[in-house]
């Protein structure tokens, strides 16, 4: 959503610098200093940012439908402006995130306590090898006897303990049993196992897919896209006093028009592969804070 409406803005954007474009073409072309080539090259590119920017509105559409329906809202729900998220610092090390994967993700935590039953299941099985010892209390009414000669003790009510003693003497028959507890603890440490190779292993492609993002954003915002935006500028000032062809203007103005496409890409792919890796280690790895106004792609001056 964030890199559909920053293109559909950059679209916007382009299509107006290029019926500027396509006006000092027709003067150029009226003045004898620039081909009908030129004029139409500028008309068609023109109508491929219009199109592009039909395009765009539809899969916005389509996504603002995808969203409502996950947030459980009409189809036709307004959904308001999406701010891309901000350059965050990211922890020094991958192990920093595996120990925080371990802590808090949940397959994991998981799989741990599949481990803790499983040794809890063998220590159990070990206690059949220990002798059972039983202790009791029984109580027994006898109530009054009828008979004519009543006994000295009669109708007292009985009371006595009961000892018992189990010992195990066949120990081959319990060794099946912890065995197979012991076998089970097995699994379930492979599988902790298996889950956390596999966590890291996803923890490190985000995070290698996250850094490359970043590097991009930061490339295209401090150096390729402000040189582009320049060139641009110093073509079309070229052009207007003769010096350069509309050619080189017109790939001047594309070449702006693709950096910007570039960095609203990696802007998404940012947002998306941060998401990806907190969902991955299971906990925040940056503090809330309030959101941000998304950044102004602005245009070269005339």
């Amino acid at each position: 959503m964030i890199y559909i409406r920053a293109a559909r803005r950059i679209a916007a954007q382009n299509a107006a610098l290029l019926d500027q474009l396509r006006s000092a073409a027709e003067t150029a072309y009226a003045d004898d200093r620039a081909m009908l080539l030129d004029v139409m090259k500028a008309l068609s590119q023109s109508g491929q940012l219009r199109y592009d920017a039909l395009l765009l509105d539809e899969l916005e559409l389509t996504e603002i439908t995808r969203l409502n329906g996950l947030l459980n809202r009409l189809p036709q729900s307004a959904v308001g402006e999406i701010a891309p998220p901000p350059l965050q610092p990211l922890p020094d090390s991958l192990e920093d995130l595996y120990q925080l994967a371990a802590a808090h993700q949940e397959d994991i935590r998981i799989a741990e306590q599949g481990v803790s039953r499983a040794e809890s299941q063998v220590d159990l099985a070990r206690y059949h090898y220990y002798p059972d010892f039983n202790v009791g209390l029984f109580y027994a009414s006898i109530g009054d006897p009828d008979t004519p000669q009543r006994p000295p003790q009669a109708g007292r009510d009985a009371l006595g303990v009961r000892l018992g003693l189990t010992l195990p003497l066949w120990i081959g028959k319990n060794q099946g049993r912890v065995n197979q507890a012991r076998a089970e603890r097995a699994r379930a440490e492979a599988l902790r196992q298996g889950r956390v190779n596999a966590s890291r292993t996803d923890i490190h492609v985000a995070y290698f897919r996250l850094q490359n993002a970043q590097r991009l954003v930061e490339l295209y915002q401090t150096d390729l896209l402000p040189q582009a935006a320049s060139a641009l500028e110093t073509t079309e000032a070229w052009f207007r006093e003769g010096y350069a062809e509309f050619t080189d203007l017109i790939e001047a103005q594309s070449t702006w028009y693709n950096f910007q496409l570039t960095l609203a890409r990696a802007q998404a792919d940012y947002g998306k592969n941060f998401a990806r890796l907190e969902a991955l280690v299971g906990h925040p790895l940056t503090p809330q804070g309030p959101p941000t106004a998304a950044p102004h792609e602005g245009r070269p001056g005339p």
